[in-house]
């Protein structure tokens, strides 16, 4: 295990940490009591985990705003322009 790995799961394991907090805010740890290292560093994948999807996510967001258009901006602004239209009819 890397060292600032091992260093950052030993302080998480503590309540109170900048550490545990972070696990507590980003996983929901519980914040109370000692946690042993394999809760620790459960909680760290479970961390890495979601900040790798979240990074997809945002990945993937980026891709479909990339594949749009001119045509397809079109298409929504006279969409839009219809529905406005028949709110005032």
């Amino acid at each position: 295990m890397e060292h600032e790995t091992e260093r950052f799961a030993e302080a998480a394991r503590h309540p109170g940490t900048a550490e545990r907090t972070a696990l507590v805010e980003i996983v929901g740890t519980p914040a109370e009591g000692t946690l042993s290292m394999s809760a620790a560093l459960t909680a760290l994948v479970k961390a890495g985990r979601q900040a790798a999807a979240d990074q997809m996510l945002a990945d993937s967001y980026a891709a479909m705003a990339a594949e749009r258009t001119d045509e397809d901006r079109a298409a929504r602004a006279a969409m839009r322009g219809r529905v406005s239209r028949r709110g005032r009819e």
